[in-house]
């Protein structure tokens, strides 16, 4: 894959987030080098990223659906090329908006879930915009 490393920056785009891992399966490029590639998913929609596993270690217990953080630039094939990939800390899952990491992949029905996400993050009260915590885990 060849990165956007000597491109002007209107041409490349970078990115970075805390988003639900929702797809993950290992492909090799044409030189036969093995990229993890992963589906990272919120409430705007999916974003596809390869994590080069010759220079990348692959950070262990992250399962379906955990919160990851990710960081990366696009492609010139159009995927993107993670720089950073770990388990997202308390404290960046806690700072995203109302129902951001709900995965808009498994809606069946995307007009009723805009209006879901788009309802919860119009409250104002701190209270009904925060998510009860987990009893189990």
């Amino acid at each position: 894959m060849k990165r956007l490393d000597n491109v002007p920056t209107h041409l490349s785009r970078t990115f970075t987030g805390t988003y639900r891992l929702t797809g993950r399966v290992v492909e090799f490029d044409n030189a036969k080098t093995p990229f993890l590639k992963l589906r990272l998913s919120d409430c705007m929609g999916d974003h596809i990223a390869m994590l080069n596993l010759d220079k990348s270690l692959v950070p262990e217990r992250i399962g379906h659906l955990d919160f990851v953080t990710a960081s990366g630039v696009k492609c010139l094939s159009g995927q993107f090329v993670l720089d950073e990939f770990r388990k997202a800390h308390r404290e960046e899952v806690a700072s995203l908006d109302t129902l951001q990491s709900l995965p808009r992949v498994y809606c069946p029905v995307p007009e009723a879930f805009d209006r879901l996400v788009g309802t919860a993050q119009s409250l104002t009260s701190h209270h009904l915009r925060t998510e009860p915590p987990r009893l189990f885990r």
